[in-house]
Parts: structure tokens; C-alpha cells; sequence
């Protein structure tokens, strides 16, 4: 029964996981790194200050890049503080994105201590729920799925804890449990949310997005010269997430974010039961 549980999970957790490491392989964008050749020289203020007089174009990428002192135009001001980088004036061009929902909504959970996300994922046509929370020192990735077990559709949850240096195994339905070697790609699976929510991205633009019947505030980043991360908000609450590249997209309906976690996630109960064989599972 416990094996049986564990493969309905398998498929799209391994799919999900080998995509979003894939679509952010690429190194992040710099700001004043214009042309995106992973340096920042003159050749970058000169593209700047030729797009401030009109003498050439920038997509929005690049403008987003160009835009050095953060206040959501290009010209000359930029040029200067990329020169200034590029000569040693300053070590770098450090744009900050105070303004936007990003700096105000995600990064505190994510700075804090604590904290748990629920999302609901969604990727060429799989769709689960799955979670992730921390209390600063342990991390707990669960992954829920409607699954028919004794003739009864059930909503199962499987979840890995990773603690003291080692991962665990946990299916609470069953009460079961087992140190193991958990596949690697399930675990970026369980990073692929904090890493989406904090990457070093470059800020783009702030738009109005209509998603089915509802209009959201959708903040455009860009992680690399091939991919994208946009974060949807519903007022000031942060409600979807979509990222991925020109050819693959990962979708996130956020279900739960709070700078807070439950112990209980945390602890494998005294009346669960070792189970060795579900690390063979994973086999």
C-alpha cells in the first residue's frame, strides 16, 4: 500500500523538478549588464546613453537592466551610474526595487526565520498540491494528491523532512516512516518555491494581468537572458506566481504564506513505525 502511494507522487515531482532545473540554469541577470555579455563596461553606458537620445532601440529586458538608479526611466543619469561601475567608482550598480509589491508582500516571510508556503503547481497538464516550511533549522516538502486507496479516493499527503543532516521519509496516512536517500530532484522540488520567491531577478515592469474572471497586479522579473518569474497580486496579498522561458512554463497558485510554522511539521511522532521498505520506492 505504502509503495503504491509513493508512485502516484513519482511521475510529476520527477517531471515538474527535471523542468524547473532546466528553465533556471542560466546565471542572473546584472543590473548595467545591457548587452548581457556578463560584464559591465563603458559599451554598456554607451548603449544607454544612446537609447536616452533615441539613437537606438532596447527591448524590455535590457531596459530593465539599463534603468540603474531604480526609478522606472533610461537616460543619461543611468548611463553615468554604469560608468561608474564599470570604471571602479562604485563596486556595482545596486538597484533597489523598494516600491514594488515583491520588497514588501514575499521577502519578509521569506526573511524570516519561520515560515510556510502552500502553492497549488501546474505544469503541462499535472497539477498537485505540495508545501514547504522551515523553523530555521529543519525543512519539511509535502506533496498532496487525491489517490484511491481501499476502493476510497483519498487526499494523501507525502512528506520529506530533512533534519539534523538527514532525510526522512514520512507517510502520515500510513503512519510510517524510514530514513532515506531521497531522489535530488525531489528535493530542488522542495527549493524550487524559496528559490523562485528570492532569486537574485532583475525587476522589470508592473502591469495589470486578467487571469480568468479576475484582474491581478502582476510584477515582471527577469532570472536570466532566458527566463522570467512574474509574481501576481490580489490587492496586497500575493496569489500566483508563474515562471519558466519562451518555450516551458511552471504556474503557482499560492494556498498559504505566513512567516510562521507548526512544530508539529517538524517531529516524527512516537506512535509511527519504521518502514524500511519505502526507500526502495525510489529505486
Amino acid at each position: 500500500m505504502a509503495k503504491r502511494i509513493i508512485a502516484i507522487f513519482l511521475t510529476a515531482v520527477l517531471v515538474i523538478g527535471a523542468c524547473f532545473v532546466s528553465a533556471f540554469a542560466a546565471s542572473p541577470y546584472k543590473y548595467g549588464d545591457v548587452d548581457m555579455n556578463g560584464k559591465i563596461n563603458s559599451t554598456d553606458a554607451f548603449k544607454v546613453l544612446q537609447f536616452s537620445t533615441g539613437l537606438t532601440s532596447l527591448d524590455s529586458r535590457r531596459q530593465a537592466l539599463a534603468d540603474a538608479n531604480g526609478n522606472g526611466k533610461v537616460n543619461s543619469s543611468d548611463a553615468l551610474e554604469i560608468l561608474k561601475a564599470a570604471t571602479g567608482l562604485i563596486s556595482s550598480v545596486t538597484k533597489t526595487d523598494a516600491n514594488t509589491l515583491k520588497t514588501k508582500v514575499v521577502e519578509p516571510v521569506f526573511a524570516s526565520e519561520k515560515h510556510t508556503v502552500g502553492v497549488t503547481l501546474t505544469y503541462s497538464g499535472l497539477s498537485f498540491d505540495c508545501s514547504v516550511a522551515t523553523d530555521g533549522k529543519a525543512k519539511t516538502t509535502s506533496v498532496y494528491q487525491f489517490a484511491m486507496i481501499d476502493n476510497k479516493l483519498q487526499y494523501v499527503e507525502m512528506r520529506f523532512l530533512e533534519k539534523d543532516g538527514k532525510t526522512y521519509i514520512i507517510l502520515p496516512s500510513q503512519k510510517k516512516y524510514c530514513e532515506a536517500d531521497v531522489p535530488t530532484e525531489i528535493l530542488i522540488f522542495g527549493d524550487m518555491i524559496s528559490l523562485v520567491c528570492q532569486s537574485d531577478v532583475v525587476y522589470g515592469a508592473t502591469t495589470t494581468e486578467r487571469v480568468g474572471l479576475k484582474s491581478y497586479t502582476c510584477e515582471t522579473y527577469y532570472d536570466s537572458p532566458e527566463s522570467y518569474v512574474k509574481y501576481y497580486f490580489d490587492g496586497n496579498k500575493f496569489a500566483k506566481l508563474k515562471c519558466g522561458d519562451s518555450s516551458e512554463t511552471v504556474e503557482f497558485t499560492i494556498n498559504e504564506f505566513k512567516a510562521t510554522a507548526a512544530s508539529t511539521l517538524f517531529t516524527i511522532p512516537s506512535d509511527y513505525t519504521v518502514d524500511e521498505t519505502l526507500k526502495d520506492s525510489f529505486k
